[in-house]
């Protein structure tokens, strides 16, 4: 949980039934840190027992951790398509213009063909609108949403950062140490893995650090 944590937040699942995928993630944010995470302590979580089976399938078709970050890179992209769709065709119910109507659904188009680069999409799109001179409003919607997507990356790029320093110690960790510099590396691994669940470094936790 704490290599995804920087990167998902349940609104990032769907909530299709039978099987919510929000709830099954806010079981997941639940349980950490206190908790062990496993199929038994999520269905416990859920309180559903309809969702084991479910659980145990999913599980099933995880072959390895090993690129965690990246799949969950890929489901924040998928993510963020969904909402830009979402947005767009909300928009396209209102009394714009013919050719608002029209560049919204070549966009919605663009988001729909997984070939492209959604975050290309989401600089691209206000542009295209304010071209061809779309609303104000639907124009400013979509700016704000790119500019919080910025936000989103630039965080995640940062964790991505510490992510690979948590990666380094732990292989440090596989050398012969002392007694003392064991100790340090543990303390320095706790403050990482904090960090990369908060999203932020806090000056308390920097303080630490720089003492260690």
């Amino acid at each position: 949980y704490d290599r995804v944590a920087g990167v998902l937040t349940s609104k990032n699942f769907t909530t299709s039934t039978p099987f919510d995928h929000q709830v099954i993630f806010k079981s997941i944010e639940a349980l950490y840190p206190c908790s062990p995470i496993d199929l038994l302590t999520v269905t416990n979580k859920i309180n559903k027992s309809y969702y084991a089976y479910y659980l145990a399938e999913c599980s099933s078709k995880v072959s390895s951790a090993a690129n965690l970050r990246f799949h969950a890179f890929i489901l924040l992209q998928l993510s963020m398509r969904d909402v830009l769709i979402e947005r767009l065709n909300k928009a396209s119910g209102k009394e714009f213009s013919l050719s608002t109507k029209v560049a919204i659904n070549e966009i919605i188009d663009e988001c729909l063909d997984h070939s492209t680069d959604i975050l290309d999409i989401y600089h691209k799109a206000p542009l295209h609108l304010a071209n061809i001179g779309a609303e104000e409003t639907l124009v400013k919607e979509i700016i704000n949403l790119k500019n919080g997507l910025a936000e989103k990356v630039i965080k995640i790029k940062k964790q991505a950062q510490i992510n690979c320093l948590f990666d380094n110690m732990q292989r440090i960790s596989e050398i012969t140490l002392d007694s003392k510099s064991k100790l340090c590396q543990a303390h320095l691994i706790d403050l990482i893995k904090g960090i990369l669940v908060t999203g932020r470094v806090d000056d308390k936790t920097a303080e630490k650090i720089l003492s260690i």
